[in-house]
């Protein structure tokens, strides 16, 4: 089950990547991505997440590399608390990719559906944003299936336009 929560965030952050802008390739991103593997080499892990995710947003491509190897199963104990503690915040305050990262691990992780409702009501906040990967996620639910539970989602069952 756990390999298949990494694919799907992988999956997903290899579409959100796709969609992002070309990025800001210059001197200044080089010298930023030699400071971030410094600080990785010297397992300085806040640090080098504070400086990936700001450069991140900067548009800086060689991010689209470095972002998905903090998800992978490998990683060190502290990294992965560290990235958990993160989706869980950036969720909390409305950052869409970690809304459909946490709804994606409610999913996987909740073989009883009892997160169930969580998760469609964070794909929503992400679909509002037009975050098209919980758009497509919705789109792929079972409408009557979720209305049997006493859950709703006006993006459930609806053709998502590529």
């Amino acid at each position: 089950m756990h390999r298949s929560l990494v694919s799907i965030v992988f999956a997903a952050v290899a579409f959100i990547s796709a969609v992002l802008p070309a990025g800001a390739d210059s001197s200044e991103a080089e010298k930023t991505y030699g400071t971030y593997l410094r600080l990785v080499r010297d397992k300085h892990y806040q640090q080098a997440w504070d400086l990936l995710m700001s450069r991140k947003q900067a548009g800086d491509r060689w991010t689209e590399r470095e972002y998905p190897e903090w998800f992978g199963r490998d990683v060190a104990p502290e990294v992965s608390a560290l990235v958990n503690d993160w989706v869980e915040k950036a969720a909390k305050e409305g950052n869409a990719d970690a809304q459909v990262m946490l709804a994606t691990k409610y999913l996987q992780s909740d073989s009883r559906g009892e997160r169930l409702a969580e998760a469609i009501a964070l794909l929503d906040k992400a679909a509002d944003q037009g975050n098209k990967t919980a758009l497509y996620y919705l789109s792929q639910m079972n409408p009557k299936a979720l209305e049997s539970r006493g859950i709703t989602s006006k993006y459930v069952g609806r053709r998502v336009d590529k």
